[in-house]
């Protein structure tokens, strides 16, 4: 019996009764991977036997397990079109495909601006459609939406024809209003430049999307898991006994649920897992705009997804994922960089649109019409990166390296060398205003203030030379890091809408984290006597001192010091039973020390925002440890580390465990360096970097009552300047120069020898002795400071070798 599949009420039936049926993804003029066992799989009676007959001679067989499904692998061919496959079974049901194509299938996901149609854009800037040319080798096919809380094992199409071949009028009615325009223009370019190399490939394209929704839905329960996403556990427990149920082999269930496709897993349910027999080239992914309130999750997220989808489909596919276009009013500068983590997975690549906002989009700004350019951007990457074609310019310009130097006084010169960057130039971005009036870099110093400095491109050189003046060390450079990017640079030839050049990616580069050398601590009622200038063995202990080696701890001639007076309010003391780092619920809290009503008793657990924090409040993270991105209380305020939400923000915090000895730092972090999820360890080999992290195993340190005992501690005043004359010897300071100093109380002017009351301090050329290090005598039951007692003072000596050039690690 022939059975043909019709479309009735948006679900496929047959025209005939017939027990035979195939995957709705399955019809005529569809693409099969070339080069591999490209599957046909579908349902026929328990225990039928069903045969798959390939023009050509490639015959095979496959039973039908005890729920009807069946699946048949063909050998591999090369690229062809016009194959008829015929599918038959024992009961005398008969299917035919015809014009069917071998070539590579490319799978299209992600929210709005993927599922944004080509009759939405049209060929932008022109608003016909004008650019859509027929192609016997371009095919379409786009799965209707569906969110499901446990997989499904069948898809249909969204449109009233199954696949479809690429040209304005193959199909019928309007036919663009249903497919991916991103994902159209990709397949039209890479058909493009393949062909104008001799290469004639049928390209298929495969788009499941949903506007609005976020990267959770999309990922399997095992994704979830990864990245510790709180629904993840109960999920996986149900994705698991689904799959024990009925793996692979889902009953044929197609039918729409009424799930909020933001649920967890729900769109991999019903949209990914059903295409899970697919061979595929690459999978093209558009999404973000959902996710940017928590950039350093999605960073992992994003990871994750791609490594469990090539795990669930078993391929290693290419990966493509555009980088975010800009939205006034929408900081989507973390989320670009979380994205651009998806570079570190092998076979993964990122092209930005970051130059392609559209502020008269009449769907949105949102949705900007550029998706020709988009696709253009794609195919490139993939031309050179699949397909290994060397003469195609896939990327826009890279920065390598970073050369940092000093001329005269107050003077620095940046030179940032890039790699794809012929013709390196710079040019307005879409709808741009001030466009190239406006500097795309940014310098950010020490002390808060962001300069514009002076760029020259040396275009022949692929340089780009940064020149600004300051007294004050600099920290972060930032390139088109502003919320709608005015300036760019560019490759190649023109700008955004001349189709000719790729943009450089936003980016950050920091400095790498200072490393300070501890050179003496005092707690009080410890006191020092005369020459004692070396104590202890333990630089974590409350009582420490290594004067004796300070000439060894210069710096190009000069000594760079740390002073700083731990305060009460600085510190927060308390134990618990659970262990923050493998635990999402506080036991067993116990305060010892908490100055803060608003730590509310929840001590420290893993969070979404950050590695850990002590608030329950899911969309704050304030009592932060590991810090994704800069924070700020209020717009106006400096962006720093969120510590206690009645201070401002950090610009520095400290995590310590108690060994039972001595409190031991087991993280910390500055203003300027950021964590990425689960980095547990970081800067391992070097304690004293002001960002370092060994937060990997701290069941070492639980105490005989079962519990572990924290010491949270945010600096809030510090001296940080710069001497050339070295305290231990000298009763004079030479050279003074302040690079952050808070306080200059009591004739402060660095250190230097005093060995009468304390073995330094800081007032200079005067009888007095406050900002002592190493007191002899108490002072007011305590140790002299900038105008009074404290009760422990700790000094540092910058350690980290002085560099020249910096070279870029990948993203």
């Amino acid at each position: 019996m022939w059975c043909r599949a019709v479309l009735l009420l948006g679900v496929m039936v047959s025209a005939v009764a017939c027990n035979l049926s195939l995957s709705g993804l399955l019809s005529s003029s569809m693409v099969l991977q070339r080069g591999t066992e490209a599957n046909i799989w579908g349902w026929a009676d328990p225990g039928a036997t069903v045969e798959v007959s390939v023009s050509g001679g490639d015959n095979a067989t496959a039973v039908a397990d005890a729920r009807g499904a069946w699946l048949v692998s063909l050998l591999p061919r090369s690229a062809q079109m016009g194959v008829t496959i015929v599918v038959s079974s024992d009961s005398g049901d008969t299917i035919q495909l015809d014009d069917v194509a071998f070539g590579d299938v490319y799978l299209c996901s992600g929210q709005s601006n993927m599922e944004m149609s080509v009759s939405q854009t049209g060929c932008y800037p022109a608003s016909d459609m004008s650019c859509i040319e027929r192609d016997e080798g371009l095919r379409v096919f786009t799965v209707t939406k569906n969110a499901q809380l446990q997989p499904v094992g069948d898809v249909t199409s969204q449109a009233p024809y199954e696949w479809a071949i690429a040209g304005p009028d193959t199909v019928e009615g309007d036919a663009w209003t249903y497919f991916s325009a991103t994902c159209y223009f990709y397949g039209s370019h890479l058909r493009r430049s393949l062909l104008a190399r001799d290469i004639d490939v049928p390209i298929g394209l495969v788009a499941s999307c949903w506007g609005g929704t976020v990267i959770e839905a999309w990922s399997s329960p095992d994704a979830l898991a990864t990245c510790g996403t709180s629904s993840a556990a109960g999920a996986a427990a149900t994705m698991r006994a689904s799959a024990q149920d009925v793996d692979l082999t889902l009953a044929r269930r197609t039918e729409r649920s009424d799930t909020d496709p933001s649920t967890p897993s729900s769109l991999y349910n019903g949209m990914i897992h059903p295409l899970l027999h697919l061979k595929l080239s690459g999978a093209l992914w558009y999404q973000g705009e959902s996710n940017y309130l928590y950039p350093g999750l999605y960073q992992c997220q994003i990871q994750a997804l791609f490594q469990d989808w090539r795990e669930k489909f078993g391929q290693d596919f290419f990966v493509e994922v555009v980088q975010l276009a800009p939205l006034e009013g929408y900081d989507y500068q973390w989320l670009r960089q979380a994205q651009a983590a998806v570079q570190r997975l092998d076979g993964a690549v990122m092209v930005t649109a970051a130059d392609l906002g559209d502020p008269t989009s009449p769907d949105g700004a949102i949705h900007p019409r550029s998706k020709d350019e988009i696709g253009r951007r794609l195919a490139h990457a993939a031309v050179r990166g699949l397909y290994g074609l060397l003469d195609v310019e896939h990327t826009g310009p890279t920065l390598e390296s970073v050369g940092v130097s000093q001329v005269g006084k107050s003077t620095v010169v940046l030179n940032m060398t890039f790699s794809h960057a012929s013709q390196l130039h710079v040019h307005g971005t879409s709808s741009c205003t001030t466009c190239c009036y406006e500097n795309p870099f940014e310098v950010h110093l020490r002390n808060g203030i962001i300069l514009k400095p002076v760029y020259i491109v040396h275009a022949d050189e692929g340089v780009v030379e940064l020149t600004f003046s300051t007294d004050v060390e600099f920290t972060v450079l930032t390139y088109a890091f502003d919320v709608y990017p005015e300036c760019m640079l560019y490759n190649g030839a023109g700008g955004p809408d001349d189709h000719a050049g790729i943009p450089a990616s936003p980016f950050t580069f920091s400095l790498p984290p200072p490393r300070w050398t501890t050179v003496c601590r005092q707690t009080y009622p410890f006191l020092y006597a005369a020459g004692e200038g070396r104590y202890g063995t333990d630089p974590d202990a409350l009582n420490y001192c290594r004067l004796d080696e300070l000439e060894a701890m210069r710096r190009d001639r000069q000594y760079e010091f740390l002073l700083r007076w731990p305060e009460e309010s600085d510190v927060v003391m308390w134990a618990q039973t659970s262990n923050p780092t493998v635990s999402s619920q506080v036991e067993g809290y116990e305060p010892i020390s908490v100055p803060y009503a608003d730590f509310r008793g929840l001590a420290l657990s893993m969070s979404k925002m950050c590695l850990l924090d002590g608030t329950a409040d899911p969309n704050n993270f304030f009592y932060a440890v590991g810090t994704y991105r800069p924070w700020k209380l209020v717009p106006q305020e400096q962006a720093g580390l969120p510590g206690p939400s009645e201070r401002m923000a950090q610009r520095q915090v400290e995590l310590a465990v108690f060994n039972g000895v001595v409190w031991r730092t087991v993280y910390r972090q500055d203003q300027f360096h950021y964590f990425a999820p689960n980095e547990w360890v970081k800067n391992a080999d070097t304690p004293d970097a002001t960002t370092f992290a060994v937060l990997q195993d701290l069941e070492q340190y639980r105490q005989g009552d079962g519990k572990l005992y924290f010491r949270m501690y945010w600096p809030s005043s510090w001296n940080w300047w710069r001497q050339t004359s070295n305290p231990a010897v000298s009763t004079t300071v030479l050279q003074y120069f302040p690079v952050q100093v808070d306080h200059t109380d009591n004739y402060w002017g660095g250190l230097q020898g005093n060995n009468t009351l304390t073995l330094l301090e800081g007032s200079v050329s005067d009888d007095l002795w406050f900002y002592s290090v190493g007191s002899f005598t108490p002072y007011m039951d305590g140790i002299p400071a900038w105008n009074g007692p404290v009760p422990q003072v700790e000094l540092y000596a910058r350690g980290d070798p002085l560099q020249a050039v910096y070279h870029i690690n990948s993203p």
